[in-house]
Parts: structure tokens; C-alpha cells; sequence
């Protein structure tokens, strides 16, 4: 027996406790509390509906690449947009082939600018996807061929208004095919950032800060894609402060991928 059923008996108790209280003050009061009965007793065996308005689309994979959901129980690649965010979920290997081509995501899900993002590849390698703006995606590095996940990844699309970021220290945006300005915005109280950065001169990780409204609540420190497909990472300190480390850091840093709470 359910506990929402299990608690049928004594809603319906209670419900008829007040009627009988009620009934010594008149008949308007005896009709109220007859519906409270009634309202008692639907809402007792009625359980709470769990909704959800996030739809999925299984990607289409090419090129020999195919879904890995049989064997390792993670998902089909898949796809949804909610409120403006892209979400990736399931994971994927190449049975054959060599093309690192492994799908194209329909219109409304493609990204502003290229994405370099890290990804989760065989036995706890370092892979990397890349996600066109054309909506061609990319699997690479690591051993994708073998295993690659996209769960977890999500980015903004057009519909986020997004704020350009003050670099420093030495820091610049790279061009837009590869990547665009760093930018950060908020939806529904999350942080979303995207672009990537480089560092022609100067050594000082420091390379801007966020506004206020966009701050974590602690210190953070996240895996961040950096050429030549190497992973390094960034750190988002609860004043703002983002630093990025990594061999190749001041080569390129992504921030595509990267969202977080907004401290509130």
C-alpha cells in the first residue's frame, strides 16, 4: 500500500471531525465542510504528478560512430533545449571507421560560435568534442573511438542575453571561428560562460572578473578545454576572480561548457 493511500483513512477522519464541528454552527458551514470532505478525500487518493518539460531527441550518428547504451547502460546520444540551455546526455564509441564526424544537431540546438569542450573517454582518458556552429560535432583525443560521453554538457544558445567579460593581464579573445569572446550569463540562476581566451604576453593567471550578480557562492575549480586538445582547468573564486592553468593555457582556453549556481 502506497503512504499516499495509507493516508486516505485519516484524511477522511479529519475531514469528518470538522463536519461534525461544523454542523452545530448552520447549514452554510455544513455544505463547506462537505466539500472539504470531498476535496479531502480526492487530494488523499490522488499521489503528487512528477511533470517534466524536457523533451529528448536521439542524435542521428554517422561515420560508423554508435550509441554505447547497450553495453555500458549510460544513454543514446541524445539532445534537449530548455529555457534557452542545450543539454547532451548518453554516450557513443565508433564501431568503424576513422572520421571524427559523429553527428549534426538539428537547427534550433546549434551554438552561436565553434566549441571546444572536454569529455569523458575510455578508462578515464581525456577526450574532447568540438561542436560547430554549423551543428557538426566532433569526437577526438583520448580514447573516444572506444568510449565518449556527453553527459553533462550544456551551453547557451542565442536566446541567453550574454555579457562580454573585461580580460586582464596580459589576456585577449580569439577569433570568432574559434570560439568567439568570453562571455557570461545568467538564466533561471545559473551561470553560463562561453568563448575562449589566450595570452600572447604575460604569465599572470588572473584573467578577468566576474560582476557581482554572477558569482558562485565558493571557490571553484573546473576541467576546461585547452589546445592542442590537452585538458586544463580554471578556477572561479567567490569574488569573481577566474584564473586558467594548464601547460597550454595561454595558448587556448576554452570556457564553453562551464555553468554553475549564482551565489543568491
Amino acid at each position: 500500500m502506497s503512504r499516499t493511500r495509507a493516508r486516505a483513512p485519516q484524511a477522511l477522519a479529519i475531514a469528518a471531525a470538522a463536519l461534525a464541528l461544523a454542523s452545530s454552527f448552520g447549514g452554510s458551514a455544513l455544505a463547506a465542510s462537505r466539500a472539504s470532505i470531498h476535496h479531502a478525500a480526492a487530494s488523499a487518493q490522488q499521489a503528487p504528478a512528477i511533470a517534466t518539460s524536457v523533451r529528448w531527441h536521439r542524435l542521428t550518428l554517422r561515420n560508423g560512430w554508435a550509441s554505447s547504451q547497450s553495453q555500458y547502460g549510460s544513454g543514446d546520444p541524445a539532445v534537449a533545449i530548455q529555457r534557452g540551455i542545450v543539454y547532451l546526455s548518453g554516450s557513443m564509441h565508433q564501431a568503424s571507421g576513422t572520421s571524427e564526424w559523429f553527428a549534426t544537431l538539428p537547427r534550433g540546438f546549434r551554438p552561436a560560435h565553434n566549441l571546444w569542450l572536454p569529455v569523458y573517454s575510455f578508462q578515464g582518458t581525456e577526450g574532447s568534442i568540438r561542436i560547430a556552429a554549423s551543428g557538426q560535432m566532433f569526437a577526438f583525443g583520448g580514447d573516444v573511438t572506444a568510449y565518449a560521453s556527453l553527459a553533462g554538457i550544456s551551453y547557451p544558445v542565442t536566446s541567453v542575453r550574454m555579457h562580454n567579460l573585461g580580460l586582464v593581464s596580459g589576456w585577449t579573445s580569439v577569433p570568432s571561428m574559434l570560439g568567439g569572446k568570453p562571455t557570461a550569463g545568467i538564466q533561471n540562476g545559473i551561470v553560463y560562460l562561453t568563448g575562449a581566451i589566450q595570452q600572447p604576453s604575460g604569465t599572470n593567471t588572473h584573467f578577468a572578473t566576474l560582476p557581482r550578480a554572477l558569482r558562485p557562492a565558493h571557490n571553484l575549480w573546473l576541467p576546461i578545454f585547452t589546445a592542442p586538445g590537452v585538458i586544463g582547468s580554471i578556477e572561479i573564486a567567490h569574488n569573481g576572480q577566474m584564473f586558467a592553468f594548464g601547460i597550454d593555457a595561454h595558448n587556448y582556453a576554452g570556457l564553453a561548457g562551464i555553468s554553475f549556481p549564482v551565489n543568491s
